[in-house]
């Protein structure tokens, strides 16, 4: 058995994760081959207290069992802001790389293995599969920001942060979009925004607005219902571009 290896993470993170994780790499669990945070945690976008600790656990086999092992750390993992891990085994990597290209680009993108081998790197993900799924995932984005509209009630403050959450869905598509143009996706939101700015000419400024409510830096005049129009028109525009776009 190996040991967790944190390299650079800032101390406040390692103490909220490290019991979490050496739970779950004990010599009885030795079915586990790999631990990788991913996300936002790796980031200067991470936000103590409100963002949450994503991670990939890697099995050699599936197991229900270790399903057993991370729910009884389920209260303690909440407290401190860890989301339940994603499971998967290399066998399912490997044939979803097809069905989830997004998911695994932005894995592999942003990704730090703290235990084991490195199961998210050198991943073969095909701009067909990409462009497809940005289709998707685009037109599906809309749905749920007129259902957030709705769901706010008139409340800004609500909306507000219905926009935040929509900001950050759309950086990991804002990244594939800038790999189907053939550069090196950005990692950090902002250089997400202005890198999707430069290559696509649409205009970032709503989504820097948007940026600037998750981070809770934005002027208290800052009119929430334009915005709103500002972001969803050019998500518009967007997914109709997407839906153009030959590879």
């Amino acid at each position: 058995m190996g040991t967790l290896s944190f390299g650079t993470l800032p101390d406040e993170i390692v103490r909220r994760i490290e019991p979490f994780f050496h739970k779950i790499i004990q010599p009885e669990n030795n079915n586990v081959l790999s631990v990788a945070l991913v996300g936002t945690v790796l980031t200067s976008d991470y936000i103590h207290n409100v963002s949450d600790i994503n991670s990939v656990v890697v099995l050699k086999n599936m197991e229900l069992g270790f399903l057993k092992i991370l729910s009884a750390q389920g209260k303690a993992a909440k407290k401190n802001k860890i989301a339940a891990p994603l499971i998967m085994t290399k066998h399912y990597i490997d044939t979803s790389l097809d069905t989830f290209p997004i998911e695994f680009l932005n894995f592999s993108l942003l990704h730090q293995t703290i235990y084991g081998e490195n199961c998210l790197s050198k991943l073969t993900i095909h701009p067909q599969d990409l462009r497809l799924q940005l289709e998707r995932e685009m037109k599906s984005r809309l749905i749920g920001l007129r259902q957030s509209y709705l769901s706010s009630l008139g409340d800004k403050k609500v909306l507000g942060q219905e926009l935040s959450h929509f900001l950050s869905s759309l950086i990991p598509l804002f990244r594939s979009f800038i790999f189907l143009k053939k550069a090196a996706p950005a990692i950090g939101y902002k250089e997400v925004i202005s890198q999707f700015h430069d290559i696509s000419g649409f205009d970032g400024s709503p989504f820097e607005q948007a940026l600037e409510i998750r981070r809770q830096t934005h002027p208290a005049k800052l009119d929430i219902e334009m915005l709103f129009e500002k972001i969803y028109w050019a998500s518009e525009k967007l997914s109709e571009y997407v839906d153009a776009l030959e590879i």
